[in-house]
């Protein structure tokens, strides 16, 4: 862009004045739907919590006597752990899942079941309406009565509700929601008009815009017609050097960033995005409260106040929809592996394994599946390794109960002497 597109042109009436804004001068533009993406704070913050939850697998478990064990069995096992579908991985599935459902304020799951009722494939779904019937969900004889308008692909259906796994933002009455992009309109509004205003400057070298006018006080409406067009004739540009024409004068128009307290403007909306998203600001790159020990609670807090909500919701809608009541009566259910989340340094992670394998809640093969090592083919490997030192209380009452009366036996016996 040259000086010559940076010119405000004078030739207005009064009348227009209004019409001109800062806003209109400095090339600013209004925020929309798509263009909330835009905004490098939000598009961050969606990356950040999607990649987070589609980074723990989703995993099919069932309830035993003996503990939680993974069902590799199940026929849904690889299904969410592996392959949805013919044509995307697990982790693009629930990516794209979570971004529609922070973007949009609710995601769908299209599920595809067979003739037989039996899940098929699962694709991730842009929710266009959900239609609830007439006598609402409580006065309705019908059984489904809530329908879902969704698109695919680009391909748009419909589908009962109890086909589509729904996951809302911020909802008012449990089936309707609003996306939190809509609440922050005006907040990613203004960080889009600062990024935007950033990048006039460097494109402009720095410079703000110039305003041409005229040295001589003319009040004389015909005269001033008049200069317009001689300086319309003479005026020239090539797009970096320009000539103004004599009687005028060109002034800078100036707004300092320092003074507008544009960099504290820009950190607050940071914050207020991060924090509406639930995403700390050290996911961000900010550091500036934090260290090494609370960067690891950072993970944790992030974990328990921001993403359970989100896996519990997941899973919660999977195994009503996906698995079948007899399923859920024999002890199935599909949970995210959050383990992941949890990881911390080499040397946290011994002491951690070392005081679980001491108290016998680790066996040594456990120990080191744990560390990405193949089991050591003996039976004492299995088994759990417990301190000699430590006993229950009533072993030890049990043991010095014994001891008092082998004593007494003695004394009464005539004994050895002390």
């Amino acid at each position: 862009m040259g000086f010559f597109d940076r010119l405000e042109q004078r030739s207005i009436k009064p009348s227009e004045l209004n019409n001109y804004t800062w806003t209109s001068i400095s090339g600013g533009s209004n925020y929309t739907s798509e263009e909330g993406l835009r905004c490098s704070t939000y598009l961050s913050c969606l990356r950040i919590l999607s990649e987070s939850i589609a980074k723990c697998d989703l995993e099919v478990e069932q309830e035993t006597n003996k503990g939680i064990v993974i069902a590799k069995n199940h026929y849904l096992y690889e299904l969410l752990k592996l392959r949805p579908n013919d044509y995307m991985s697990a982790m693009d599935l629930i990516k794209t899942f979570v971004i529609l459902y922070k973007h949009n304020g609710v995601a769908g799951i299209y599920i595809d079941r067979d003739k037989r009722g039996k899940i098929k494939a699962l694709y991730p779904a842009s929710i266009n309406n959900i239609t609830v019937d007439d006598l609402g969900l409580i006065n309705s004889p019908k059984e489904n009565k809530v329908l879902v308008d969704f698109a695919v692909g680009g391909i748009s259906g419909s589908c009962l509700e109890k086909d589509m796994i729904l996951l809302r933002d911020n909802s008012l009455d449990g089936i309707n929601s609003r996306a939190t992009r809509e609440l922050l309109r005006n907040t990613l509004d203004t960080n889009i008009k600062a990024e935007n205003y950033l990048g006039s400057l460097f494109d402009n070298g720095l410079t703000n815009k110039l305003a041409i006018s005229m040295a001589s006080d003319i009040q004389d409406e015909k005269e001033l017609e008049k200069l317009q067009a001689k300086f319309n004739r003479i005026y020239s540009s090539n797009g970096r050097v320009f000539t103004i024409p004599a009687g005028f004068r060109v002034e800078p128009i100036n707004v300092s960033l320092a003074d507008a307290q544009f960099e504290q403007i820009k950190k607050m909306s940071v914050r207020e995005i991060a924090n509406a998203l639930g995403v700390p600001m050290s996911k961000l790159g900010d550091l500036s409260d934090t260290n090494n020990n609370s960067l690891e609670q950072s993970n944790i807090s992030f974990l328990v106040d921001t993403l359970q909500a989100i896996f519990r919701a997941i899973e919660q809608e999977m195994d009503y929809k996906l698995l079948t009541k007899a399923e859920r009566a024999n002890g199935y259910k599909i949970r995210f592996n959050t383990n992941v989340m949890l990881r911390c340094s080499l040397k946290e992670q011994s002491d951690i394994i070392c005081k679980y394998m001491d108290k016998g809640v680790y066996t040594i093969n456990n120990a080191r599946r744990l560390l990405g090592y193949t089991d050591i083919d003996i039976p004492e490997a299995n088994e759990p390794l417990v301190t000699a030192g430590y006993m229950s209380l009533s072993t030890l009452k049990k043991y010095y109960s014994k001891n008092d009366k082998e004593d007494n036996h003695k004394k009464e016996k005539g004994g050895e002497k002390e």
